[in-house]
């Protein structure tokens, strides 16, 4: 079964979601949710076909994603973007 995860970007730049779900492809999915204050809900990004949110995740910004088995992930320095983006 899958797990909702909470997980934020521990980085001082944005997150890139593709590299990061490349590096933990085996515990979690292909979609991650991220809450927008100003939409008043939450936004998705699913890689492959996109969707309300950006492949990138803001500095310090806390993102749902499902997992596929009970194990840790990696954060690692290739995943880290040298610019910010914005929603």
């Amino acid at each position: 079964g899958t797990n909702l995860e909470l997980l934020s970007n521990p980085y001082p730049s944005a997150l890139d979601f593709h590299d990061f779900q490349a590096s933990n492809n085996a515990t979690i999915g292909n979609t991650y949710e991220v809450f927008d204050p100003s939409f008043g809900n939450y936004r998705t990004y699913t890689i492959g076909s996109g969707g309300d949110a950006l492949r990138y995740i803001e500095v310090g910004q806390a993102f749902f994603v499902n997992t596929l088995q009970s194990a840790p992930v990696s954060f690692t320095n290739p995943i880290e973007t040298i610019r910010t983006h914005r929603m």
